[in-house]
């Protein structure tokens, strides 16, 4: 028994009985109760992916049925345009936040 159960029968608020079968009960409880996590996520996984790739299969068939060329290049364009943006401001927030807090950043 644990040291919980120890400390309980030896104040007298249960009886080494009670305190076995609660024992019992409460990892029969707990066993079962992990052995269905792995199976609640597995279909939360399959259910959430499914869904997330029919609408991406959905939006690019839509896409390429109303889309032209034009549209198609000014995206990737502006996608790109974003990216490089994004790691520039990054790269900066990195050098400025190292030179802050002392490191030493000269070339070798």
């Amino acid at each position: 028994m644990s040291r919980t159960a120890d400390k309980l029968i030896g104040s007298g608020l249960c009886s080494p009985l009670g305190m076995a079968l609660f024992e019992l009960q409460y990892d029969r409880v707990d066993r079962a109760m992990w052995d269905w996590v792995p199976v609640v996520f597995l279909v939360f996984k399959v259910g959430a992916l499914g869904t997330a790739m029919f609408y991406a299969i959905k939006w690019h068939y839509d896409q390429s049925e109303r889309g032209s060329g034009r549209a198609f290049i000014r995206t990737g364009a502006l996608l790109v345009a974003g990216f490089l943006v994004s790691l520039l401001v990054v790269g900066f927030l990195a050098y400025f936040l190292s030179s802050m807090l002392g490191l030493d950043l000269s070339m070798p």
